[in-house]
């Protein structure tokens, strides 16, 4: 199970040597200040460990579907990514060249 573990920076970052620099896309400048702001505030939060010392105060920085930085997450994701991402680049996104075999230490399905 160990070899099944892989850190974040591997999971993301698996397979992004296949994409070229010449491959791009357009997104709107709104919808590119959101993403920037939101990983602003991610930074923000985990820059500083004493943010996530307590429990309580991870709970209420996640939040739900309705506030919090799930929220946001979860507006990215069903929103903005699916008004930029054309079907070439959904393809590209789901292929099995940017999988990585292995999981986070937190999966819990291995």
């Amino acid at each position: 199970m160990e070899n099944k573990i892989a850190t974040i920076n591997e999971i993301i970052e698996y397979g992004l040597d296949t994409i070229t620099k010449e491959q791009d896309i357009q997104i709107p400048i709104k919808d590119f200040i959101y993403l920037y702001k939101t990983i602003e505030e991610l930074r923000r939060f985990f820059h500083q460990e004493k943010h996530y010392e307590n429990p309580i105060d991870i709970k209420r920085f996640v939040g739900n579907m309705d506030e919090g930085m799930y929220s946001v997450l979860t507006k990215i994701y069903n929103q903005i990514f699916d008004n930029i991402i054309s079907e070439d680049l959904e393809k590209i996104i789901e292929s099995d060249e940017l999988e990585s075999p292995k999981y986070p230490f937190y999966y819990r399905g291995i």
